[in-house]
């Protein structure tokens, strides 16, 4: 794994056995793209996603000048389950890229706007080839603890 730590400020989230949330700062990010955090646990850098109870990334600091927007890859998603338990996905259209290193997906809403497009509760990204099934259930187990 390699640590490249100039992303900027972010934090990964988890719930704890009582019912709430602690935050974990990302020190670094992974060949792939992935946030790395201390694993205390097992006491080496873990993929955020991979440590138990995991909810989610984000970014802490103040908001980030946009510096560009970037088409999508093929195949990247944003998805979230809908209330009748059906998955619904939205492909990314682009990112925006903010000046502190940030990725912020973007889908299309009727009539050609772009809106951010993790903005909705529940909502994930998810890469090529990623089962958005198992990406949802994972943070519906991690969630309800």
């Amino acid at each position: 794994m390699k640590i490249n730590t100039g992303h900027g400020t972010y934090a990964a989230e988890y719930s704890t056995e009582s019912g709430g949330n602690t935050i974990v700062p990302v020190v670094g990010w992974d060949e792939e793209g992935y946030p790395l955090v201390l694993d205390e646990r097992a006491g080496r850098l873990k993929r955020a996603k991979d440590v138990e109870r995991y909810l989610t990334v984000y970014h802490t600091g103040p908001e980030a000048t946009v510096i560009g927007l970037m088409p999508a890859a093929p195949g990247w998603r944003v998805v979230r389950r809908l209330s009748d338990g059906t998955i619904h996905a939205e492909h990314i259209a682009g990112w925006l890229v903010h000046s502190s290193g940030y990725a912020q997906p973007m889908v299309g809403e009727l009539g050609g706007t772009l809106i951010e497009g993790t903005e909705r509760r529940g909502s994930l990204t998810c890469a090529p080839g990623e089962d958005p099934e198992t990406l949802l259930t994972d943070q519906a187990r991690a969630s309800a603890g």
